[in-house]
């Protein structure tokens, strides 16, 4: 703690006003700096847990403006029952919206005479070594960290850019920063240039600084842990953070108490770390950071970038109107709330507008495979209902090779922050299509709903289950379209959740080239049901339904056998016992499929590796015409059986709907009738089969429960009818052609009136 004590005292300066003045102070216990150190201690002895805090050192008779106890719970993780942490004589003390990550303790500190003692009645996994209390009334300040200055203010789309030179410990040496006049996914590809000016695809070049810079700035080195990196600290940086006020009238120490407190910030918080690159070899061996990565500052709007030395703070305000911004330096604590001036608190308001949020251009990347085409990477920063809490940056990229016209194709994959992000995610980006590569809000998670609880203090017992992750994908798919006009899309990776609630939007969803998720309950993904929902009782949505069920395919299907969802092109191509299947389990595979089949929904299912080149697999990449009425075939002749979960159980390669295909050009669907042409792939060993069919996306033809239709089969090889009769609808007014022949020859089916 002595490297600290020097630091602290290094830039600490004296408030000059005589007058009362706004004094933060943080009181904590003796591994947290704060400006009264070791004056909060936890007794535990037959009455319970009781958190003890002295207060002496509050001037007596000190108007206290607020107080926020903080808590942290082990590993961070959300707690399941509500913490109940009461002051003498009083209620409960409640969490402080909008992060809610503190206790509203100013009642219970305005009460207290020289002491306060909570009794923590209940708090699960609590880390009473992190907790701390900060402390705003009204005195004089005495020593206050250095301020900041140089805060600059913009606003677009929504979102308002709060941005202020920081303190000096964190501003890199002049010689240390660089003028990237190319980023490039293969590090060779890289060019800096000597100053500002006109770099890669005629944009400016934007500044950066090295992974050694970074890591010194933060105190921090790394070395090889062998499978991973170990980041250790070298040297202690000043416990420093910056807050971020708001308010409609200019901000100044007479009126900062009565201003919104909108957040904190650590510092460094204008750097991308994640382009940091990592070598390894093999399978992710011999790992260690590269220390000369390019590590680029955020750009708040499109190629206008945060300089380094700078920090950023990004608001989505909930109205429209013109405010005012100021930002504060926090030392251990103590916070400089009495020097507000024109450096640190806008002159000027700045105007705001309620609005989407769109994603910022940051760089146009080149890709070391297919430098034709260009690699748009943007950030996004989402605030509900896009995401549970504001700020957080995400990735988002789009590739469009040189051909690409508006009604060309679209893919999207999702892909996860962190390792190697810059050259491991978008690899070789198609030729013949746009695509879109979304960050995850939780890796290797379906993109669907969390807990609104997550990363709080909330618990999963007064949480509910939000659709977050579902509202971000959306957003980032509708801007991709209104920007690229692509044509429906196929969708790739982990979101199959999501693409099967969206018709809308996909054309036909591709899962499983190493597995598939269609039941979390019945995956190892399990696991992450009650880590990111809550336990199975208490994950519930806002609409009463359970959290776990939304990640059960079969559920999704049972309960709306009426609705369509996107043709799913499934592949399990490890077979059953190979690879990430090994890993995962086969049980869920079979399962998910029969759900598809009874739901009479359209899919196809191929496993351990079956006809991966086949007539259909071609068709369904690139023959397909998305956007017309679609078959669902079930129980065809020509099925493989996956067995019932068991390895051992079942053909041990195959196929489900895999030797059918239809005709997308001349499909028929009017309001009195339906007509598609179907039959069996060239490539099969028999000419003929028998299926169910079921039409799908109907656009026109909408039979309600209850009708009767005649139908058809006709070979149109030799133009007889091989089939005739009449169907009801069911009560969700689907018709199903049970068993009918369908031929190498080709079938035309006709349901009319």
């Amino acid at each position: 703690m002595g490297r600290v004590v020097i630091l602290l005292v290094a830039v600490l300066t004296f408030a000059t006003s005589v007058r009362a003045e706004l004094v933060s102070q943080r009181w904590a216990g003796g591994g947290v700096p704060a400006t009264h150190g070791k004056t909060i201690s936890v007794v535990k002895d037959a009455d319970g847990v009781r958190l003890v805090i002295d207060l002496s050192a509050v001037p007596s008779g000190a108007t206290v403006v607020h107080a926020s106890l903080f808590c942290f719970t082990i590993g961070d993780v959300q707690p399941t029952e509500l913490a109940r942490i009461v002051p003498p004589g009083g209620e409960p003390l409640e969490l402080e919206a909008p992060w809610f990550r503190s206790f509203d303790t100013t009642d219970a500190v305005h009460a207290a005479k020289g002491e306060l003692v909570l009794d923590v009645e209940r708090f699960d996994n609590w880390d009473p070594s992190k907790t701390y209390l900060d402390i705003r009334y009204e005195g004089t300040a005495g020593k206050v960290p250095e301020q900041v200055t140089g805060v600059r203010v913009a606003h677009h789309d929504g979102q308002t850019f709060v941005m202020w030179t920081e303190l000096p410990a964190f501003r890199p040496a002049k010689d240390k920063i660089l003028w990237v006049a190319r980023f490039a996914s293969g590090q060779k590809d890289e060019q800096v240039a000597d100053c500002p000016g006109v770099g890669h695809m005629g944009k400016p070049n934007l500044p950066a600084i090295t992974n050694k810079t970074l890591r010194d700035l933060q105190g921090l080195d790394s070395k090889n842990a062998g499978r991973g990196v170990d980041v250790f600290r070298v040297r202690e940086v000043p416990p420093v953070m910056y807050r971020i006020y708001r308010h409609s009238r200019p901000i100044t120490a007479a009126n900062l108490k009565d201003a919104e407190l909108l957040g904190e910030k650590e510092p460094l918080s204008a750097y991308d770390g994640d382009m940091r690159r990592t070598y390894y070899r093999g399978e992710f061996l011999n790992q260690r950071e590269i220390p000369e990565s390019l590590i680029g500052t955020w750009c708040y709007d499109d190629y206008k970038p945060v300089m380094p030395g700078e920090g950023l703070f990004v608001h989505t305000p909930a109205e429209s109107g013109k405010r005012y911004y100021a930002v504060t330096s926090v030392l251990a604590g103590t916070e400089n709330a009495s020097q507000i001036g024109s450096a640190n608190s806008l002159a000027a308001p700045i105007d705001e507008a309620r609005g989407t949020p769109r994603p910022v251009l940051q760089r146009i990347q080149l890709n070391n495979f297919r430098p034709e085409t260009p690699e748009y990477w943007h950030i996004l920063w989402p605030a509900p209902p896009r995401a549970n809490l504001p700020g957080r940056p995400y990735h988002i990229v789009v590739t469009a090779p040189p051909k690409f016209t508006e009604g060309d194709p679209m893919d999207i994959v999702g892909f996860q922050r962190g390792f190697n992000m810059v050259n491991h995610n978008v690899k070789i980006p198609p030729d013949d299509a746009l695509k879109l590569f979304v960050e995850s809000q939780i890796g290797y998670f379906d993109s669907l709903c969390f807990s609104n609880g997550r990363g709080t203090l909330k618990s999963f017992r007064e949480s509910r289950v939000g659709f977050f992750p579902e509202q971000y994908l959306l957003t980032m798919i509708r801007w991709c379209q209104d920007k690229w006009k692509p044509q429906r899309s196929g969708l790739y990776g982990t979101f199959m959740h999501f693409g099967v609630r969206h018709p809308e939007i996909f054309g036909y969803l591709s899962f499983g080239q190493y597995t598939a998720a269609y039941n979390y309950q019945w995956t190892r993904g399990s696991a992450s049901l009650p880590r990111y929902l809550g336990p199975r009782e208490l994950a519930v949505t806002a609409g009463g339904e359970s959290g776990w069920e939304m990640f059960n395919l079969g559920y999704y299907l049972k309960k709306h056998p009426e609705r369509d969802i996107p043709y799913m092109f499934l592949i399990s191509g490890t077979g059953k016992t190979g690879g990430h299947t090994a890993e995962f389990g086969w049980q869920d595979d079979p399962r998910g499929w029969a759900a598809l089949r009874d739901a009479r929904q359209p899919f196809v299912a191929y496993w351990a590796g079956f006809r991966r080149d086949g007539e259909q697999y071609q068709a369904i990449q690139n023959g397909i015409t998305w956007g017309k009425s679609l078959p669902a075939f079930a129980n065809c002749s020509l099925d493989n059986n996956p067995g019932s979960g068991d390895p051992n159980d079942g053909d041990p390669y195959g196929q489900i709907n895999g030797w059918l295909l239809w005709d997308s050009v001349d499909v028929v669907d009017e309001p009195i009738r339906w007509e598609m042409t179907v039959y069996v792939t060239g490539d099969c060993m028999e000419n003929n089969c028998t299926v169910d069919v079921t039409p799908r996306h109907l656009k026109q033809f909408k039979p309600t429960a209850g009708q009767t239709f005649k139908w058809t089969n006709t070979t149109l090889a030799d133009g007889k009818t091989i089939g005739s009769g009449t169907v009801k609808t069911d009560k969700w007014g689907l018709i199903t052609l049970d068993q009918v022949t369908v031929t190498k020859g080709r079938n035309r089916l006709k349901i009319t009136k």
